[in-house]
């Protein structure tokens, strides 16, 4: 497997922090062990093989954007990823901040088993890496935490009797 360079140029991402966010999703999702940030220059440096770099290129393209999008998005990966996994990324319309996002992705990562899952605050996005089960319950997750990704009614508390039998010397547990 013959490994490259490339320089990825971001056109509208500004600040270090957020370059060093896209650096960060691109590294863990691409499976890349080296990517760098040249911010004078608004750059990531990226070393890995052909398929490595060009995730890394579709995924610094889509994390790159000018504005949020409107309504929670996923934006699949149709290329090869290592390992046979997929990758794809979720834009959220309805949660506004770092620590809403983060909450989120923490949650999304905990409940569907899934590592490589990493926020992007200024687009309000969440890069993910994994198998095509991870993926699908990390989009109904997130599409259940962020408020407009479906309109639902309130929720509505039902309550039910159940005879339990208890035998002699036995407790019921429900």
């Amino acid at each position: 497997v013959a490994f490259g360079q490339q320089t990825i140029y971001l056109q509208n991402t500004v600040s270090p922090q957020s370059m060093q966010e896209i650096a960060n999703a691109v590294r863990s999702v691409s499976g890349i062990q080296t990517a760098s940030v040249d911010a004078e220059k608004k750059a990531l440096l990226v070393n890995g093989t052909s398929d490595q770099i060009a995730l890394a290129q579709w995924l610094a393209a889509e994390l790159d954007r000018s504005a949020p999008l409107p309504a929670f998005t996923r934006k699949q990966y149709t290329g090869t990823v290592e390992g046979g996994n997929f990758v794809a990324v979720f834009f959220l319309a309805q949660i506004h901040t770092a620590q809403d996002l983060q909450e989120s992705v923490n949650v999304v990562r905990s409940v569907a088993d899934i590592q490589r899952f990493f926020p992007y605050n200024a687009a309000m996005a969440v890069a993910a890496s994994g198998t095509v089960d991870q993926i699908a319950v990390s989009e109904w997750l997130l599409g259940e935490l962020d408020p407009a990704a479906q309109a639902r009614p309130a929720p509505v508390m039902h309550d039910h009797t159940v005879d339990v039998p208890v035998r002699a010397g036995r407790q019921a547990q429900v």
